[in-house]
């Protein structure tokens, strides 16, 4: 999770967030079934800001303006959209390029009070790999991510009643609004970092389409990419479909095979520390020989 340690560490030394304190209603995200925003109030307070009482969107305004939110990777509508969005073309995995990830970073003036959350590692990763997926959305990622950590919360605390499953729930929330809120930056730079623009729709199609298949190739081992897989993604016209349900049907079936065979992903690190920048790993369509070069 590249992007949290990130963006919290910038807001903190640039804007300070007790000059601009937070409410979870001023910020129109959706917590897929939040049972709360204890969590984040912690994450606030240890932050030297406050959970409650806002009364507008400037603090918020303000914030974007500072880290580049607002205005780099917003769309018309005020949505995180990737450069080949705002130039109107389909988003194409560059050739062979596995997805990567540093796990979940915090930063370190936080970390030691959020507490335990080293079970939601595989989900940093996938989260990750999903903000490098091309024709996914910062909205689709973040809220994937949210699934999987919530689902990892009810598998390492059994009962649903549980004040452990409710803490780490809870600590799952104050993750979401972190991504979501600081996240678009690091969403456009990743997705720059995987991904080609394409304006030509055939040639768009036929390159995802490749890729899904080598990729498919080298990590199932066994079988080519299954007919009905091809036919549920790869089967419209490209003249009646418009670019952005081309863009996420593309997007839906790689965060899929991602999603499926996640030893496809680069983890660079776990404490979210490390990086790619300046290199690429790419796949090679012999099975799980991996070639590293330099861009």
């Amino acid at each position: 999770m590249k992007l949290f340690s990130r963006f919290l560490a910038d807001f903190v030394m640039v804007a300070g967030l007790s000059a601009h304190p937070l409410a979870a209603g001023n910020m129109n995200i959706n917590l897929d079934g939040a049972e709360g925003l204890g969590g984040l109030g912690d994450l606030l307070g240890a932050l030297g800001g406050s959970g409650s009482g806002s009364n507008g969107a400037g603090g918020l305004g303000d914030l974007f303006g500072a880290l580049g939110g607002s205005a780099s990777g917003r769309g018309e509508k005020g949505q995180c959209v990737s450069n080949c969005v705002m130039e109107k073309s389909a988003s194409v995995p560059k050739l062979r390029i596995r997805p990567y990830s540093n796990g979940c970073s915090v930063p370190d003036f936080l970390s030691s009070g959020l507490g335990d959350y080293t079970h939601f590692t595989s989900c940093c990763h996938l989260h990750d790999a999903c903000y490098m997926t091309c024709g996914t959305s910062q909205k689709f990622c973040d809220s994937e991510f949210h699934k999987c950590m919530k689902n990892e919360c009810k598998k390492k605390f059994r009962s649903s009643v549980s004040v452990e499953q409710k803490s780490c729930r809870e600590l799952a929330d104050t993750f979401m609004v972190g991504v979501s809120v600081f996240g678009c930056g690091g969403f456009v730079d990743t997705q720059s970092e995987g991904c080609d623009c394409v304006s030509d729709a055939k040639e768009a199609k036929q390159r995802v389409k490749e890729y899904a298949s080598d990729f498919y190739d080298t990590y199932n081992g066994t079988h080519a990419l299954p007919d009905t897989i091809l036919n549920k993604y790869f089967t419209y016209d490209v003249q009646t479909t418009s670019l952005e349900e081309r863009d996420k049907k593309h997007g839906e079936l790689l965060f899929r095979l991602y999603n499926k065979y996640q030893k496809s992903i680069d983890v660079v690190s776990t404490t979210g520390k490390g990086d790619r920048t300046g290199k690429v790993v790419r796949f090679e369509k012999t099975k799980g020989n991996l070639k590293q070069e330099q861009v």
